[in-house]
């Protein structure tokens, strides 16, 4: 941040979990409304910054670019094989639940085009962990998004721990089939 005047960092009191901090972040930016666009990522490096201009660059013609670790070129350096299984396994899944195509849709870096993503209800959703970030994307899906997954090498984090828990876990296995039952209802 120091080096660029642009970049804002928002903090709370507590920890209050990973959705709540992406709701709070996209409502700020879109409240003030001086951005065309909103690019989300991990702080811990694992998403490297210099894909970012590529982003949103891509957001010119996108409503929703997706650094993805599971299209053609990109990858996952320094998970167990466990781990990859889980990641793997876990966008398959809901990706055959939800219906919506997208191959990485646990990513967290990401380019949302801001007109678009004031059409989508995202403080609605009620996921609080990674399946906050499916159920946002297959809102953009349901929208009629423009999507666009780009390559990228997702690196494991240099210090900290995942924040992967049992619980995130079972929500994952859930909350695809809620956003199944919406897409019915609706």
């Amino acid at each position: 941040m120091a080096g660029d005047p642009a970049l804002e960092l928002l903090t709370r009191p507590a920890k209050l979990g990973l959705a709540s901090a992406y709701q709070a972040a996209l409502r700020r930016v879109l409240d003030e409304g001086r951005e065309d666009c909103v690019v989300t990522m991990d702080a811990d490096f694992s998403h490297d910054p210099r894909y970012v201009p590529g982003l949103i660059a891509a957001a010119a013609s996108h409503d929703l670019v997706i650094g993805s670790r599971y299209v053609a070129g990109g990858g996952v350096d320094n998970w167990s094989l466990r781990r990859r299984l889980l990641s793997l396994g876990g966008n398959w899944y809901a990706r055959r639940i939800t219906g919506t195509p997208i191959r990485d849709q646990t990513a967290g870096l990401c380019c949302l085009r801001a007109d678009f993503l004031r059409a989508v209800e995202f403080e609605s959703i009620r996921s609080k962990g990674y399946a906050w970030l499916i159920a946002l994307k297959t809102l953009f899906h349901r929208r009629g998004a423009r999507i666009v997954e780009l390559p990228i090498r997702f690196v494991e984090r240099r210090r900290g721990a995942s924040k992967l828990s049992a619980n995130i876990v079972y929500e994952g296995l859930i909350e695809p089939w809620r956003i199944r039952r919406r897409r019915r209802s609706s």
